[in-house]
């Protein structure tokens, strides 16, 4: 495997680590930790926290500073 292909797995692995997170705070309801979602999920806790600082970034997550938990807020992403 070339170094390109292995960036490539990793580029996708991320992008289903992430849906994964989006379809888990859904199905959850609750605000979560990160390391909670982490184990649920069986996801390394620094990637997990790393994706979630880009779906907060995007709008996707929210973090609640009083609990210090995430919690899904998809927005409509479709342009007017």
């Amino acid at each position: 495997m070339t170094e390109d292909d292995k960036q490539g797995a990793s580029g996708i692995r991320s992008v289903k680590n992430a849906f994964s997170i989006i379809r888990y705070l859904n199905e959850c309801g609750e605000s979560v930790g990160v390391n909670r979602i982490a184990a649920d999920l069986k996801i390394n806790v620094s990637s997990c926290f790393r994706l979630l600082k880009t779906l907060v970034v995007e709008g996707v997550v929210v973090f609640d500073e009083r609990t210090k938990a995430l919690l899904k807020h998809l927005v409509d992403t479709r342009k007017p």
